[in-house]
């Protein structure tokens, strides 16, 4: 039997912000077994399945009325997939056949996405992740145990993994806090557990068969740390931790005011959305507007994707909440997410996706430029290409967006004709080859989150590779400082959209480097201008050069704490 080694310690990456202390509940998935096998009772198999069926539907009913716009949509898109009558007379045909209910169920579902995938090809894949943890819900209750992860306060979830319903579901507890084994920090249930506001740490490697229900814990989301068994006098030190924190970010915000002298650069700070509800939240900070609008949480609502109006129609409300500042949509970026049988592709993250899919799925993409241009009146709407890596995939894009206004002006329908366009660098070719790009988009944008995983070689959610992911590896910081040399020179704006850019460290680092925008989870917002008040230009940029040179990502983040600790005092709470 395999010995199990108490840790004290563990280190996870920083997923969703806050401190919690509590006990540990836990929930592992990959328990979950099916066996291919005979009913003994058509009639009691037919009877477990519908009372499951009611079962969620109602659980999932409970949690729905605790949200409003985008996560609504998450949640009311799985009760219309249960809800199905095509599934539910698939599991009934496979029930007279003599199966189980259980078996009957994941059979029908195969199915059903394999239907999907020939109806809307591989549009499905991005919700693939999510659809595999609704089978879960479904085959749990049919073999008795919860679907939904139901605590008390002060517990702390572990698990391999998680659903963003879940994370809802936690979401109405005061003082819960999530760590799972797997993911990383860009994944749907993370994002959804930052707008929530419950803290979560991931790609926390072993955890499972290191607590027990029960066992005291402390998961600290600021910096990823996770501590068992703490003592009393560490318990009171985190306990501490929140207020030390909110007076930190206080002084942070409330901090000396630098003139502006010849050396300074203005760095805007945008936000991230997702839907209209994080948009709401950039104009509360007073965010220049949103640096990135994901389109990917909208498939969640089948009508929306069905008519190009009603996608149009929550754009403009966007561009009309933000204006006179930008709106800038991504075009649907289908990532490589992990897929369940009738949508495996041997290597998705270098397979179909971001401006690959939209090339292979032209009317998609067509749609979408319609929708954006329909909306586009006000003129503060900018379109984003997602993962582009030839200038053939932008002359192709660009040549579908002419189609599009083209259509618009025969049927009379006011566009902004002079819309501008721009591209996402998120790999080591387009960002080598960003001169090529210049004379053929308005601005850039950085992911970050792509552009080291590509750059790395590394999944950023693999359960043991994850520790090797770091946007603040030399390499990655050498693209980047290569892509803002390469466009200033032709007048083209230089952006960042991913996590690095919420990062104190990240921003500091990025804002030497010459960024122009930042575009940031809206609870950043505040913070990062706070941060910059401090700082003088040209003590950031010289810092930011020598990290060029440095060896390896754990030596620069070192540097850039210690740089803050000497030129922003009250953020070094945050690194002790």
């Amino acid at each position: 039997m395999k010995s199990k080694i108490k840790k004290r310690i563990f280190q996870g990456l920083p997923a969703s912000k806050g401190v919690i202390i509590g006990k540990v509940k836990k929930f592992d998935l990959k328990s979950l077994r099916i066996e291919r096998k005979q009913a003994k009772s058509k009639r009691e198999e037919l009877s477990k399945f519908d009372k499951a069926k009611r079962r969620i539907i109602k659980e999932l009913e409970s949690v729905l009325e605790h949200f409003r716009g985008s996560y609504r949509k998450i949640i009311e898109s799985e009760i219309l997939i249960i809800n199905d009558p095509v599934i539910e007379d698939e599991v009934k045909k496979e029930i007279e056949k003599g199966y189980t209910a259980e078996f009957a169920f994941i059979e029908s579902m195969r199915r059903f996405l394999s239907k999907m995938e020939e109806s809307e090809s591989t549009l499905f894949r991005e919700r693939a992740r999510e659809i595999n943890h609704l089978v879960r819900k479904v085959l749990e209750v049919l073999q008795g145990k919860p679907s939904l992860i139901d605590v008390g306060e002060g517990t702390v979830i572990v698990s391999d993994d998680i659903s963003p319903i879940d994370v809802f579901s936690l979401s109405k507890v005061n003082d819960v806090g999530i760590v799972i084994e797997y993911g990383g920090p860009t994944s749907h249930s993370v994002i959804v557990a930052k707008s929530l506001k419950v803290p979560m740490v991931c790609a926390a490697r072993g955890i499972l068969e290191n607590v027990k229900d029960g066992t005291e814990i402390i998961i600290d989301g600021w910096s990823g740390k996770i501590i068992i068994n703490p003592s009393d006098e560490t318990k009171k030190e985190y306990e501490r931790k929140p207020i030390l924190y909110g007076d930190a970010i206080e002084k942070i915000i409330k901090g000396p005011r630098r003139g502006k002298g010849k050396e300074r650069k203005r760095v805007s700070i945008m936000g991230n959305a997702a839907g209209l509800e994080e948009i709401e939240e950039i104009v509360k900070y007073k965010g220049f507007g949103v640096g990135l609008f994901r389109t990917e949480l909208l498939m969640w609502d089948p009508a929306i994707w069905h008519n190009e109006d009603t996608l149009a129609e929550v754009f403009e409300k966007g561009s009309k909440m933000v204006f006179p500042d930008p709106l800038i949509v991504r075009l649907i970026d289908i990532a490589g997410e992990p897929t369940i049988p009738g949508f495996e592709e041997k290597n998705p993250f270098l397979g179909l996706r971001g401006i690959r899919f939209l090339l292979f799925e032209k009317e998609i993409m067509k749609m979408m430029y319609r929708a954006i241009l329909k909306a586009s009146n006000l003129g503060n709407i900018r379109i984003l290409l997602p993962m582009v890596t030839t200038l053939k995939e932008v002359e192709e894009a660009k040549s579908i967006l002419e189609k599009a206004k083209k259509e618009l002006t025969r049927e009379d329908v006011p566009f902004d004709n002079y819309i501008p366009v721009g591209m996402m660098i998120e790999t080591p070719a387009s960002a080598l080859m960003i001169k090529e790009f210049t004379s053929a988009v308005d601005f850039f944008s950085i992911g970050t989150n792509d552009l080291t995983q590509y750059t790395l070689a590394v999944d950023r959610s693999h359960p043991i590779l994850a520790p090797l992911y770091s946007e603040f590896h030399p390499s990655v910081l050498n693209l980047i400082h290569h892509v803002v040399k390469g466009a200033h020179p032709y007048r083209k704006k230089v952006a960042v959209c991913g996590e690095m850019a919420s990062d104190p460290l990240g921003a500091i680092i990025l804002m030497g480097l010459g960024i122009d925008e930042l575009s940031v989870h809206p609870d950043a917002i505040k913070l990062l201008y706070g941060l910059f008040q401090w700082l003088e230009y040209k003590k950031v940029k010289e810092f930011a050069r020598k990290t060029l040179e440095m060896p390896d990502a754990k030596t620069v983040k070192e540097k850039t704490i210690e740089f803050i600790k000497k030129n922003i005092p009250p953020l070094a709470v945050f690194y002790e």
